[in-house]
């Protein structure tokens, strides 16, 4: 039986046009294949045939086209292959390479050494095609290729076929040409099928080869297509039954449709069967990665409408399988490097998409690279199907661009995980994060157990001794040669700032050092932390030496040295210099005049001659009765010289001290502290009497703001003779008047010696002119000091220093 082919009319207009050129053309015959009926859709020309890149004399890459193919001996069967393979790419399933068509002036029938080329092309394109199984680039189901000649001489059509491959027949068979002068009606069958998996990777030295990963994912994917079960329209029909049956079965059912209306498209669903059971061996391969596979294939099937179910179930499955060859294939060329490094954590791998372009009746396809226009699908098109179309022809929306939101994710993720260890550092992390946290656990509990002394230790570290008390901080220098002392007041902290109803203005320290008669005060700072940084020179006095060139230690020198300092604070400020003048003047005239007046009505005495040295008021004095009523004393710090602590090395060979803080200590109510006198004894019948104090009583001052005064009286038979009466003065630490203005004289005859006695009284006035006395001490024969008393009284003249209490 002669072989019949059936092709659209256009394919012989097609060959005419060449032939009346009288050019020779070679080109592939495209087609379907079925029990039914042997269909050619398109025929193809072979592009002419280009060299490799060359430089042009610009420099530039171009590719040059060589001479043109005079005749078929020229023909290289490598170039026809490789067009066949590029074509097949953009056959649907079910369709292929049927054949080759030679318009030409020769007969390659007659002529040998053409019939010779004529077979090597075809051999040569069936073994090139046939190198991946998986493109289904050959017909399954025949080995015979048509070769088909015009003549450009005769315009004589000729048709034969050949058998290629394996087989050793070299028989020519008579083939059957017919032109269909309507268009051919086609049976479209749609199937989108989703892919969604996950493959182990095992990397090898020289990296991951993308081409043989994807060879993988290729057979694992046909394999499962190849087992399932497809459906047409949901049901699951008999693979002998024909399309057209199906399709008229559809129309008896719908009266509304005609005879003459075009088949709409089937819809193919695949089912793949699902195996709940593990295999027999299991096999544990340890891998260095995974490719998540996924996406959506979108086919479009065209079947002669008489061809068998089965027959459009085969071709469903190849155009799958061929589409995603296609796709690997075009990818893995296009890569600069097909290996991946083991150091590329995440590869984003993207094939190109498919759309569909029209050929007749019928549509081809072609891909598109990420990035690409339709545009591009047009240069493919007409460079390999010969075809002219335009970009609204182009059908881009069957499948569409990969999303890589996916991707983007799991591209965080592996950036975050790079930081990740092996099992080995984890291991080693882990160790070492547990000797830290048991090492902060040992801490903490050493913490907890010495809270309370740490905790005292740093308030005692914070701010000096840590007290919210006030406190005064100094620092000392000495020179041990010239016993020179340099005394520096840093500062004071936490100062009281409202007394009763009074808001300190400022504060001063008042600084003497003991044994000595040096005293010095600071500048006035209106801050209640005042900051002074003053530093204040004393002459320590010399220890008496035993021996003229012997050297006295510093522990010598400093024994029985102490600091005395005495803060004040003052409630206002000080008065300008013209007020002040102004004020002392007109207290001075009042003054004056009342003494003038007193001196005029005092009586005489007779043969008792009584002297005493009154207080006259001076300007002075107006400045120091101001002091005294807006002055108050916030208290005062001693501190004991310590030899331990001069061991700073200074300049100038001075050796000091670190900076030390003392408590301010309030100086308490009451006479705690004793009080001191010197008494000279200067004739028979004199007592001179010189006073210095030292005393406590910063608490009454504070509480009755009245200041102070002391008072002598000398007594000749318990009868009063004369007095000396200080000025009024604060609370300090001492206190000391000028010799000449309290010097008490009396004249008494040296029997009645044992018959005088001295009183002493420490008193004040409060503004409500009220007379206090704080304190009083007797000196006679019968008091506690009866023995310094009698000494003074044996040796006149003599000045004789004794310390006294006040009760």
């Amino acid at each position: 039986m002669v072989r019949t082919v059936y092709s659209p009319e256009y394919c012989l207009q097609y060959l005419e046009q060449y032939a009346s050129q009288e050019i020779f053309v070679t080109g592939l015959i495209l087609g379907q294949i079925t029990d039914a009926r042997e269909n050619v859709i398109h025929l193809a020309r072979t592009p002419e045939e280009k060299s490799g890149e060359a430089i042009s004399n610009d420099g530039s890459f171009a590719s040059e086209k060589l001479d043109p193919v005079k005749n078929l001996l020229g023909v290289s069967e490598a170039w026809v292959a490789d067009h066949a393979k590029h074509v097949t790419r953009m056959l649907p399933g079910g369709m292929f390479v049927l054949g080759i068509f030679i318009t030409s002036d020769e007969d390659v029938f007659e002529d040998p050494n053409y019939f010779s080329k004529v077979k090597t092309i075809l051999n040569y394109t069936y073994k090139v095609l046939n190198t991946n199984h998986l493109m289904f680039a050959n017909c399954p189901h025949s080995n015979e290729r048509l070769i088909l000649h015009m003549s450009t001489n005769t315009k004589v059509l000729t048709c034969k076929s050949i058998e290629v491959g394996p087989s050793k027949n070299v028989a020519i068979k008579p083939v059957e040409w017919k032109f269909l002068s309507k268009p051919q009606q086609w049976q479209r069958l749609d199937c989108y099928y989703e892919f969604d998996e996950v493959y182990p990777v095992i990397v090898k030295k020289n990296g991951i080869s993308v081409k043989q990963q994807f060879q993988q994912i290729l057979e694992s994917s046909y394999k499962t297509i190849e087992s399932s079960v497809m459906f047409l329209d949901g049901e699951l029909k008999d693979p002998s039954e024909q399309l057209e049956q199906l399709i008229k079965k559809k129309k008896t059912k719908n009266s509304s449709k005609t005879a003459q209306d075009v088949p709409k498209s089937m819809h193919v669903s695949l089912f793949v069967p699902f195996e709940n059971a593990l295999p027999e061996t299991v096999e544990y391969l340890e891998c260095d990665g995974s490719i998540h596979f996924s996406g959506i294939v979108a086919s479009s099937v065209f079947m002669y409408p008489k061809a068998s179910i089965g027959e459009a179930i085969a071709a469903v499955k190849q155009d799958i399988i061929r589409s995603l060859a296609s796709r690997f294939t075009m990818h893995c060329d296009a890569l600069i490097d097909d290996n991946l490094l083991p150091e590329e954590k995440v590869c984003f791998n993207e094939p190109p998409r498919r759309v569909l372009v029209p050929v007749g009746s019928l549509y081809l396809c072609d891909y598109l690279f990420p990035g690409e226009a339709p545009a591009e699908a047009l240069l493919s098109v007409r460079e390999l199907l010969d075809l002219q179309i335009t970009e609204a022809d182009v059908i881009c929306d069957i499948e569409t661009p990969a999303d890589t939101s996916e991707f983007d994710a799991l591209d965080r993720d592996t950036s975050s995980e790079e930081l990740l260890a092996t099992p080995q550092e984890a291991s080693q992390f882990m160790y070492i994060t547990g000797i830290s946290f048991a090492f902060l656990v040992l801490v903490v509990s050493i913490f907890i157990h010495y809270y309370d002394s740490i905790a005292e230790f740093m308030h005692n570290q914070l701010s000096g001794s840590g007290s919210l008390d006030p406190e005064i901080g100094f620092k000392l220098a000495l020179h041990p040669v010239s016993k020179n002392l340099y005394v520096t007041v840093i500062g004071a902290r936490h100062l009281p700032s409202l007394f009763g109803l009074s808001r300190a203005h400022g504060y001063l320290v008042k600084v003497k050092v003991f044994p000595g008669e040096s005293k010095y005060e600071t500048s006035l700072q209106e801050s209640s932390w005042p900051v002074w940084n003053e530093d204040f020179k004393f002459q320590l006095k010399q220890p008496p030496s035993k021996k003229p060139n012997e050297k006295v230690d510093l522990q010598t020198q400093l024994a029985g040295h102490f600091l005395s300092l005495t803060i004040y604070a003052i409630l206002e400020a000080p008065k300008p210099e013209s007020e002040r003048r102004r004020s002392a003047k007109t207290l001075d005239t009042k003054k004056t005049n009342k003494l003038t007046d007193e001196e005029e009505n005092k009586p005489k005495t007779g043969f008792l001659e009584k002297t005493f040295s009154s207080f006259k008021s001076t300007k002075a004095e107006a400045a120091q009765k101001f002091i005294l009523e807006k002055r108050r004393t916030v208290g005062a710090a001693t501190w004991n010289f310590d030899s331990k602590l001069f061991q700073n090395d200074l300049k100038n060979g001075l050796i000091g001290t670190p900076d030390v803080w003392r408590p301010i200590n309030a100086i308490a109510s009451g006479l705690v502290a004793s009080d001191s006198r010197n008494f000279i004894l200067k004739k028979e019948e004199e007592f001179i009497k010189r006073a210095g104090c030292s005393l406590k009583f910063q608490y009454f001052s504070a509480r009755t703001f009245a200041p102070l005064y002391l008072k002598a009286t000398i007594l000749e038979a318990n009868k009063a003779e004369c007095y000396w009466k200080s000025d009024r003065f604060v609370p300090t630490i001492s206190a000391r008047w000028d010799p000449k203005s309290a010097t008490v004289k009396l004249t008494v005859f040296k029997a009645n010696l044992n018959k005088v006695s001295i009183y002493i009284s420490l008193g004040c006035k409060t503004k409500m002119a009220k007379k206090e006395i704080l304190g009083k001490a007797t000196i006679d024969e019968k008091s506690r000091y009866a023995d310094s008393w009698k000494e003074c009284l044996r040796q006149p003249g003599i000045p004789k220093a004794f310390w006294i209490n006040f009760e």
